[in-house]
């Protein structure tokens, strides 16, 4: 118990996500209409993107989509 009440006196307090302000939004402009989109997320400070999300479909899907 002693220990954990020194680290939490000597740690540093943990970066809320209402410190740093976004400097870019990852968006597209050519996307259709089709599915919902979630909330924009975004990286911590000093952080990047290192992926993507897609919503692909089959052929087999193409009716549902043109049809």
């Amino acid at each position: 118990l002693a220990l954990v009440a020194l680290v939490a006196l000597v740690a540093p307090p943990a970066r809320g996500w209402d410190r740093d302000a976004p400097t870019a939004t990852l968006a597209v402009t050519n996307g259709g209409q089709w599915g919902q989109w979630g909330e924009p997320e975004f990286c911590p400070g000093r952080a990047y993107a290192s992926g993507f999300q897609l919503k692909v479909g089959t052929l087999g899907t193409l009716g549902d989509i043109w049809g």
